[in-house]
């Protein structure tokens, strides 16, 4: 087929029109003078455009783009005039690209790729910015990394709107499996649990503590076995906290400790019954010296601790929403930085 002289002048006039309608294409390409002109046409229109050129016909093409014939035919018309070019030859077998709509083809596959981008880049942009972050946590866990990551990110985001529930170790990671929290901050005493993905954050151990009037306060040298005749401030038996506290008195060769007071988790309260009995507890590291320590002191008996890793749990076999993944991140940043300071 011979072109027309005219007809090939216009396209570098019509594609560089098109690349100044989508004020989102990266770089307008210098096909020649015209290119500050604009166009009345849409991205839908030039979708429509691409649909048509892929199919070949305006029937599968209608169909893929979830409009009728008649809409699609009056789309391309409508695009033909607005670049004033003919850019399909109907004939029997559909409807062709001419050489003038291939070249108009180049240009709108990667201005349609690059629009796809913008509205993905604007939707991930939207969900940093606003939405809503179910974070779990632990009390000991709250007090310390998880309210700085947590407040950290809203300054970051005004519109994120986040709930924040406090709970068991247990009860937050069979929430996180269950899709019910996005994310949870929790100690771990050994394999993590279930239904989640993890990042170790952080260890925080449970050390044994007792009044400073306690009768074992004032000797220099404690054995385990010195404190079997003392009851417990603890989580009940069937909590993984009491198991660890069993198996640590176990290693000694020692039975079980008396429980005399069962607790969800160690807190303030618990430091406070510590401070007015003869009651003994473990408690979090981070708990302690978070604490008004006046008339507490730790037990000091070589290995006698519990260890437990502190654990960002998420959902296995989901992919973390942009919320999810910004808190994640921001809770590493702090993480390193923290052991940075403590020389790792």
């Amino acid at each position: 087929m011979r072109m027309n002289a005219g007809r090939l002048a216009r396209i570098p006039r019509a594609v560089g029109r098109l690349h100044n309608a989508w004020p989102h294409a990266s770089k307008p390409t210098p096909l020649g003078p015209g290119i500050n002109q604009r166009m009345n046409i849409t991205p839908r229109d030039v979708n429509y455009f691409l649909a048509v050129a892929r199919h070949g016909r305006l029937g599968p093409a209608a169909k893929a783009c979830g409009v009728t014939q008649p809409a699609l035919t009056k789309a391309i018309r409508r695009l033909e005039s607005e670049c004033g070019l003919v850019l399909f030859e109907r004939d029997a077998r559909g409807m062709q690209l001419t050489p003038e709509g291939r070249r108009f083809n180049e240009v709108a596959e990667q201005l349609g790729k690059t629009y796809e981008e913008v509205l993905r880049v604007a939707a991930d942009a939207r969900a940093e910015q606003s939405g809503r972050l179910r974070l779990g946590s632990t009390d000991t866990t709250r007090v310390g990394l998880v309210s700085l990551v947590l407040s950290a990110l809203v300054r970051q985001r005004p519109g994120l709107r986040a709930t924040l529930q406090i709970g068991r170790s247990d009860q937050l990671a069979r929430a996180v499996a269950d899709g019910h929290l996005d994310a949870a901050v929790i100690p771990s005493y050994g394999e993590p649990p279930e239904g989640c993905d993890h990042v170790e954050v952080g260890e925080d151990p449970h050390l044994p503590v007792m009044s400073t009037m306690h009768p074992l306060a004032r000797h220099s040298r404690l054995a385990p076995s010195d404190l079997m005749p003392f009851n417990w401030i603890h989580g009940a038996r069937s909590s993984a906290g009491y198991q660890s506290l069993k198996a640590l008195f176990a290693r000694f060769e020692l039975p079980a400790p008396t429980v005399a007071v069962e607790v969800e988790y160690a807190s303030e309260t618990v430091l406070s019954l510590v401070r007015a009995s003869e009651m003994l507890a473990m408690v979090p590291r981070s708990l302690y010296r978070a604490a008004d320590q006046h008339g507490l002191q730790l037990i000091s008996i070589p290995e006698f601790h519990i260890d437990r890793s502190v654990l960002c749990l998420t959902r296995s076999g989901t992919e973390r929403s942009p919320l999810t993944k910004a808190f994640c991140d921001l809770l590493m940043v702090q993480t390193r930085a923290w052991r940075g300071q403590r020389g790792g």
